[in-house]
């Protein structure tokens, strides 16, 4: 494995995850303004993605990570479970970000192991 490469793609996916959280809080902030208390309920995956140009460089920098590492594909494509409850948009956003970079954090840790 080319821990440097690995390290770098993992670098450039919390900066996607970033910006990708704040984008998402901006599109939703006219309906949070109208409703602070507006709710999503998913029954079922895949989980709502509010800001397209965030989702298709999260798919892109994941493709990457799972090419060029394979044993980590089920963690690097593994989906928030946040489904099945009526969460408030923030609380939604939060979760589905806050899953993604304990996948990023966890990776970090398998990289320090080896």
């Amino acid at each position: 494995m080319n821990t440097t490469t690995f390290e770098m793609g993992l670098k450039t996916w919390e900066l996607i995850l970033e910006t990708g959280k704040e984008m998402s809080l901006e599109k939703t902030s006219e309906i949070l303004l109208k409703n602070p208390n507006a709710r999503i309920n998913r029954i079922d995956n895949p989980p709502i993605i509010f800001d397209r140009k965030f989702y298709i460089a999260q798919k892109r920098i994941q493709d990457t990570l799972t090419q060029q590492h394979p044993e980590y594909s089920d963690l690097i494509n593994s989906v928030p479970p946040i489904t099945g409850y009526a969460w408030k948009i923030v609380d939604y956003i939060d979760l589905y970000f806050s899953h993604f970079n304990l996948v990023v954090q966890k990776l970090k840790e398998s990289v320090q192991e080896h």
